[in-house]
């Protein structure tokens, strides 16, 4: 009988400590959570800096370049405010960067395919570097008359678990000029969300991306399709 009363006393302070812990516990996870949100903010944001800052000759902005209209760039002009953001780097390739995924698209070098990259294989919602060569007439080569879209390289900057179920959004938008008309600096409204639907925001900030070089706003058509033996 003793037995049995000790064991129902002990089940009922367990039931109560449960009770307790089980809150503060819930409060833990979720503070982890968002100290992982931040810190994967941060590097996100010192990752756009260092690729601001290597930008030369002129940079643009999309209003899309991902993976549901990869076509448009064919067409589109630059805008003040969008997803995606163009730029000619120090070794002379176009950088796109963005975070809403890609085509199907082959991988040269020089006019030898050496691998391809699958829209399936980079996940939206992760930072994603693209790298073209530069082409006659236009600034660099994206699809070739076949419809095949094609890359000089490209870059997952994170792997997908460095994520932790977290989904990235950026929008950039131009910042201030000098009197030259060279942009002096770029603002980048980083959004990390914890659902794919992006709904439920996880950390944000908004930060300046300064640029080293001289270069100028660029509006028109830069994408070209080239011939299929020259990619």
């Amino acid at each position: 009988m003793e037995m049995v009363v000790t064991l129902l006393i002990f089940g009922i302070m367990m039931a109560m400590a449960v009770g307790i812990l089980s809150p503060a516990a819930k409060i833990f996870l979720r503070m982890q959570k968002l100290q992982y949100a931040r810190l994967i903010l941060d590097n996100t944001v010192q990752e756009l800096r260092g690729m601001a800052r290597g930008a030369t000759q002129y940079v643009k902005i999309y209003a899309v370049s991902g993976a549901d209209d990869p076509g448009s760039l064919l067409t589109d002009t630059g805008v003040e405010s969008g997803k995606a953001l163009e730029f000619l780097d120090t070794d002379g390739y176009v950088v796109l960067i963005s975070a809403d995924g890609c085509p199907d698209t082959d991988i040269y070098l020089g006019t030898e395919k050496v691998g391809d990259v699958k829209s399936a294989d980079v996940e939206r919602g992760r930072l994603l570097e693209r790298y073209f060569v530069r082409g006659e007439g236009v600034a660099y080569n994206y699809k070739k008359n076949d419809g095949t879209y094609i890359a000089r390289a490209y870059n997952k900057t994170f792997a997908d678990r460095y994520y932790m179920g977290n989904y990235l959004d950026i929008v950039f938008t131009y910042g201030a000029f000098d009197s030259e008309g060279n942009v002096k600096n770029l603002k980048a409204d980083v959004t990390l969300y914890s659902d794919e639907e992006k709904t439920q925001v996880a950390a944000k900030d908004s930060v300046v991306l300064e640029l080293r070089y001289d270069v100028k706003k660029k509006d028109e058509v830069t994408a070209g399709v080239v011939a299929e033996e020259e990619p």
